[in-house]
């Protein structure tokens, strides 16, 4: 088959002499500067979240070292009852133990610890209602028997 001319006809253009007044090139500038806009446009809305998304991370890392400090303290302070109560226990037998001796000194070394360990910030009421018990025994009660 041969070519045909007839059968795809093309027009040949001459060049404009003004290149703005061509549709094509309008076009071509519209649609770049609608890009350009669009790309600013998102830049902008991408810094707003990005400002966002620190704003948030810095609250929740704020949020978390708080309750780090939180529990750090808890635990400090569960550790400090948890020594000064074994340290209370100790404390507790020797001066029991020293009750039983006959050197008067050791005696009233052991009801003075005694008199102090009932002022210990952990110790419960059953703690203090036995301290109470070797400080002030009770007299077992005289009469009949059943």
């Amino acid at each position: 088959m041969e070519y045909d001319p007839t059968m795809f006809p093309l027009e040949v253009v001459e060049p404009a002499s003004d290149p703005f007044n061509s549709p094509q090139v309008w076009a071509a500038i519209i649609t770049s500067v609608l890009a350009l806009v669009a790309a600013v446009i998102a830049a902008i809305v991408a810094g707003h979240q990005g400002k966002q998304t620190r704003s948030h991370a810095d609250k929740l890392h704020r949020a978390n070292l708080r309750e780090a400090r939180r529990k750090e303290r808890v635990d400090d302070q569960r550790f400090r009852d948890f020594t000064g109560r074994d340290q209370w226990w100790r404390e507790f037998t020797w001066a029991v133990e020293k009750l039983h001796q006959q050197d008067e000194g050791l005696r009233s070394s052991a009801l003075s610890v005694l008199k102090h360990l009932s002022k210990a910030p952990w110790v419960g009421p059953d703690e203090k209602r036995t301290i109470a018990n070797i400080l002030v025994p009770r007299s077992p009660k005289s009469g009949g028997g059943k």
